[in-house]
């Protein structure tokens, strides 16, 4: 059985003053959730896509992320199991790129049963 880890705890050690909790804290509700939900969805909507595409199609819609960090939310939900390498794609210049999609539901379910 996989487990993922737990996005909405806590994110500071005991230990650490009320100033490193309110940071964490902060991070977890912000950008950081935001990012990756971004990611998320536009990979539900728009089936599997490069990078490039996914910044080019949240920017277009308004998300004001750097591409370091959509790239880095990519990967967080690649590691939590909700998006996989699909295939991949030659791009203008040639260059090989990874197209990414959301994994389904369904096998997320049962993977973690």
């Amino acid at each position: 059985m996989r487990t993922y880890p737990n996005l909405d705890g806590p994110v500071a050690r005991r230990s650490d003053p009320a100033t490193s909790w309110a940071a964490a804290q902060s991070l977890t509700d912000g950008h950081v959730r935001g990012s990756q939900q971004a990611v998320l969805s536009t990979l539900r909507q728009s089936g599997p896509l490069t990078d490039p595409e996914i910044m080019a199609a949240i920017h277009a819609a308004g998300g004001t992320w750097s591409d370091s960090r959509l790239r880095t939310a990519r990967k967080e939900l690649c590691e939590r199991g909700l998006v996989h390498p699909e295939d991949t794609k030659r791009g203008l210049t040639g260059s090989q790129f990874t197209r990414w999609a959301a994994t389904p539901t369904q096998a997320t379910i049962k993977e973690a049963a």
